[in-house]
């Protein structure tokens, strides 16, 4: 980690967000989930059904549900963090009651006592940012 990325972490006020993609079948990580972190080289998926949620939080490489943080991540502008799992994206579509061609944005809560970033997958934080549905009818 370079000095000005931990310069970012004191001065600015971080925003973890995901973006859930079911068409696609991706997750997209927000960049400040990493920051949040401690910018791990790993991370997992744990789900919690009782909350309506799952966590993100680092893990070593051979961890189930273990995904590569990209190493280019903050270095390059163009690289983002995207998770593939068709059957997650799918178990979350219908145990959520999503629509498959929304694209919903989650916001995330860092817990500094378990070190994750915990998103509420809870109507009020589903936030629909783009609906394919209604634009091929357009």
């Amino acid at each position: 980690m370079k000095n000005n990325e931990k310069l970012n972490l004191t001065t600015k006020e971080l925003s973890p967000y995901i973006l859930i993609q079911a068409h696609r079948f991706t997750i997209t990580i927000g960049k400040d989930i990493i920051r949040s972190l401690g910018f791990p080289t790993h991370v997992c998926l744990r789900i919690n059904e009782t909350n309506n949620s799952f966590a993100i939080i680092p893990c070593k490489e051979d961890d189930v549900m273990s995904f590569k943080v990209p190493e280019k991540l903050f270095t390059d502008s163009k690289c983002v963090f995207r998770i593939y799992s068709k059957q997650f994206l799918i178990n979350l579509i219908l145990k959520y009651d999503l629509d498959p061609y929304c694209v919903y944005e989650c916001n995330g809560i860092h817990s500094k006592k378990v070190n994750a970033v915990i998103v509420s997958l809870d109507a009020d934080n589903l936030k629909i940012t783009n609906n394919f549905a209604m634009q091929k009818a357009n």
